[in-house]
């Protein structure tokens, strides 16, 4: 999944409190500029899609502050 709207300040680490908490995640990564900061978005792979499919659910429903998710 591609996760928009990230904080530049998250870390790998609250990228996958947030997410793992709607299933067991495969992999994380958070794209970094050449100054080390995040570049505000990151992809997230859970292990089967009916957890990636609860995500979607839930971030559809979230607040306006959430990171999006595509």
């Amino acid at each position: 999944m591609l996760v928009k709207n990230m904080p530049f300040e998250a870390t790998k680490k609250d990228i996958r409190e947030l997410f793992g908490a709607h299933g067991v995640l495969k992999s994380v990564r958070v794209p970094k500029q050449v100054h080390g900061r995040t570049r505000g978005f990151a992809f997230v792979e859970f292990v089967s899609r009916r957890e990636a499919e609860n995500c979607l659910l839930y971030t559809s429903d979230a607040a306006d502050d959430t990171p999006c998710v595509d």
